[in-house]
């Protein structure tokens, strides 16, 4: 999956969590998605694979989520 190409009419912010031991996407492109839109794009990464961001540290998951919400809020 290759989600960078329509990534030029980016307007809004956007939180991305991605697992590096994502195979389905490669952690590469959450990457250079946050690096051609720094201001836009928040980018946290785990160790972890592509649906378990959540569960690998709750509390970490819900601070990230919690602090770009009242950085756009």
């Amino acid at each position: 999956v290759d989600y960078l190409e329509p990534t030029d009419p980016l307007v809004m912010p956007a939180l991305v969590m991605h697992g590096t031991s994502d195979d389905m996407v490669p952690i590469a492109q959450s990457r250079e998605l946050a690096a051609r839109h720094p201001d836009l794009v928040t980018l946290v990464e785990t160790p972890t694979e592509q649906a378990d961001a959540w569960a690998y540290d709750p509390d970490a998951y819900d601070a990230a989520l919690l602090g770009f919400l009242g950085q756009v809020f």
